[in-house]
């Protein structure tokens, strides 16, 4: 009964990126250190589109206390959201031209003043009910030529290409979408070390004309992601998948580096 939210889940949680709050860089922000158990992740871009024409940053989720203003039109990251007595608030870093990334002022932001960025995430959450796992072994990127890496199916944006035979090196577990001219498309969760969660045309996976047929605008940001609906017991199947393969890998694991002591 929970097609859309596994995928989701198999695609944002089960993959080589690591995005845990405990192994990756965070801006500094005192209220995050002592709300954290009441904050929900978030990690996606936003455009800013408040009604002012810029949004007022402020040191903790309604205070009065401004760390700076960010103009309309503005493309920002938001780690983590938290909700101040129903208001959603995101937090944020400014942009400080001459200061390196991570020193960059942080601060919070009302989310209604935000549309999120269309990602991969947004087209799973959209179309994931249409996703089925890819059981072939690449035959499709036979031939000579580089492999188009796109961020979505029909999204007209190419992130980047390689070598056929980069892929022949990997063996992949993925998502297979068909789009609504029969073009089949695999979701990779790494093409390679410097380029994660990315689409393949298999039907088509070195042209890089392919048309725009999914340009997909931003759009208002829910909490938890958006609803999902009850699509049959057979998804439960999936739940057990995945599990297994959780626990037989942490099995393999533990055969391999753990040994007993002798006595």
């Amino acid at each position: 009964m929970f097609k859309r939210l596994i995928i989701f889940l198999l695609i944002t949680v089960l993959t080589p990126t690591v995005v845990y709050a405990d192994s990756i860089w965070l801006p500094e922000s005192s209220f995050y250190e002592s709300h954290r158990r009441s904050c929900e992740y978030v990690f996606r871009n936003f455009y800013v589109v408040d009604d002012s024409g810029s949004v007022s940053v402020k040191k903790e989720p309604g205070s009065k206390d401004e760390v700076g203003v960010i103009e309309n039109g503005e493309i920002i990251q938001i780690f983590y959201s938290y909700d101040n007595k129903g208001a959603i608030w995101g937090m944020t870093t400014i942009n400080s031209p001459g200061v390196d990334y991570y020193d960059w002022p942080a601060g919070w932001v009302p989310m209604d003043s935000l549309l999120v960025v269309y990602d991969y995430i947004s087209f799973a959450e959209e179309y994931g009910d249409g996703f089925r796992i890819y059981e072939g072994d690449l035959s499709e990127l036979d031939g000579e030529g580089e492999v188009v890496l796109w961020e979505w199916p029909g999204s007209g944006v190419i992130l980047s290409v390689l070598p056929e035979h980069w892929f022949k090196r990997r063996m992949y577990d993925g998502f297979v979408y068909t789009d609504g001219d029969g073009r089949d498309w695999l979701f990779l969760t790494t093409a390679s070390q410097s380029y994660r969660n990315v689409w393949v045309c298999l039907s088509d996976p070195f042209n890089p004309e392919m048309p725009a047929f999914n340009a997909a605008p931003p759009y208002v940001w829910q909490p938890g992601g958006k609803e999902i609906p009850d699509s049959g017991i057979n998804d439960l199947y999936l739940v057990i998948i995945a599990v297994a393969v959780l626990a037989l890998g942490t099995a393999i694991m533990i055969r391999l580096f753990w040994k007993p002591a002798k006595r």
